[in-house]
């Protein structure tokens, strides 16, 4: 519901009205019929390209009106719309810093580090170098310069030598995410020992693969 809301609410319902919504429509139906409960949420990315389409949209409408109504009342409109968007918007960063997240940026907490912030930290520094691992997706981008890296469950399972596990969110990322349990379930499987044990949620695993196998996995994640 919430999704709905923040993308036609603040707009007065007006892309209903504008044939211009179809463009937005697969890609906002794709996300309430996948499975992935994060594509749900109106967070992260996914809205980027939805929010231009039905602002366009809802102006569509509204030069419209203006042009059946006068151009008094089409500027008096042409003003209160976006004066509504941006209230919203004012009030979403005050009060709703998850969805509306510049409110981060306003109060510098974007570059304050957190423990959770040090716990990616440590354990991103207990990774080797030119190593195979998988990780959360909150860790990969720190392992991409110096290791070969993929999400949870990505990885050939011979080649895996080292695993990141964030048990604090509902899936690791990918395509076809695991969940934490899922993930702890694989890396018992495999023989996977820990060397950090939830720190802050977070869990660093390893194991020990032939020379043979560990070199195989850059050509593993080529393909």
């Amino acid at each position: 519901m919430g999704l709905w809301l923040l993308h036609f609410l603040p707009l007065w319902l007006l892309p209903f009205v504008s044939p211009y919504v179809i463009i937005g429509a697969p890609i906002l139906l794709s996300r309430l019929f996948n499975d992935r409960l994060n594509v749900w949420a109106p967070v992260y990315q996914y809205d980027a390209i939805l929010a231009p389409v039905f602002l366009l949209a809802a102006l569509d409408v509204v030069r419209r009106i203006a042009g059946r109504t006068g151009p008094r009342a089409g500027r008096r409109i042409a003003v209160a719309l976006p004066s509504t968007v941006l209230a919203v918007t004012l009030v979403g960063t005050l009060l709703f810093p998850q969805v509306f997240p510049f409110q981060r940026t306003l109060t510098g907490d974007n570059w304050t580090m957190t423990d959770r912030a040090e716990a990616h930290l440590r354990a991103v520094d207990r990774i080797p170098d030119g190593v195979c691992v998988e990780a959360a997706d909150t860790a990969v981008p720190h392992l991409v310069d110096r290791t070969r890296v993929g999400l949870n469950g990505t990885t050939d399972e011979d080649r895996l030598m080292w695993l990141i596990i964030d048990d604090r969110v509902d899936e690791l990322g990918g395509s076809d995410p695991l969940t934490p349990q899922e993930a702890f379930a694989r890396a018992d499987r495999l023989g996977f020992e820990p060397v950090i044990e939830d720190d802050e949620g977070l869990w660093v695993f390893t194991r020990e693969v032939g020379e043979d196998a560990a070199a195989g996995c850059a050509d593993y994640l080529r393909r």
